[in-house]
């Protein structure tokens, strides 16, 4: 069946990065299936604000878990090694650019640590790769402190905590249509680990995870 995935996400998220990096890989297959994937951004501070919600760093029990469950997402998504700074980078709202950079600027954040808060970093991190064209870097730069820009933001974030019901990133919208664009099934997936939920959502063809016995075929295998 078509649909439509709307994935709110933040650069101050890492697994927003991590669902980012899935989307974009299987969105091709879920083209086949007439599935859309739009990336949202949201500011995942104010999220929380309003919806009660703490950073994990924040809470003891979780702050300890978090570099067990790094250290297994940065294995199953297979990127760069990832570390929190101690600053949060400027959003960028353009679709088209939020799509090509967005990964590349995440990098620079928790990879190398460079503050793009700063506007002088974050224009040398929009030049590197040749991705963008230093006009094009500085119209963004420039659009980013217009109050449009930031209404837009804001805007985004709203409707991600009262029409969607987000209390986190990366909070995923999962639209399902007919073949008449009538929609039929509207439900939430929050976090970066539920790929399985999403496909049966969407009732789409996937093989699930199976379980191989240490001794070789004679055992059956179990699907988890």
């Amino acid at each position: 069946m078509p649909g439509h995935i709307l994935a709110h996400v933040d650069c101050a998220s890492p697994y927003s990065y991590f669902a980012i990096i899935h989307l974009k890989r299987i969105r091709p297959v879920l083209a086949t299936y007439n599935i859309k994937v739009t990336f949202v951004p949201v500011f995942l501070g104010g999220i929380n604000h309003a919806t009660g919600n703490k950073p994990p760093s924040t809470l003891p029990a979780r702050g300890r878990y978090g570099p067990y469950d790094m250290r297994r997402a940065l294995e199953q998504f297979n990127t760069v090694p990832l570390s929190a700074p101690d600053f949060f980078p400027m959003r960028d709202y353009d679709q088209d650019v939020y799509e090509a950079i967005f990964e590349s600027l995440w990098i620079a954040v928790f990879n190398k640590h460079i503050d793009l808060a700063k506007p002088e970093n974050m224009r040398a991190a929009l030049l590197e790769g040749g991705k963008l064209r230093e006009d094009q870097c500085d119209e963004i730069l420039k659009l980013a402190s217009t109050k449009e820009v930031k209404d837009l933001l804001n805007a985004n974030t709203k409707r991600a905590i009262e029409e969607f019901g987000a209390f986190g990133c990366p909070w995923l919208w999962i639209i399902k249509t007919d073949r008449s664009g009538q929609e039929v099934l509207k439900e939430p997936i929050f976090g970066s680990d539920r790929w399985i939920y999403m496909y049966r959502l969407l009732d789409l063809k996937f093989e699930d995870v199976k379980l191989a016995p240490a001794d070789g075929p004679k055992q059956k295998e179990i699907k988890l």
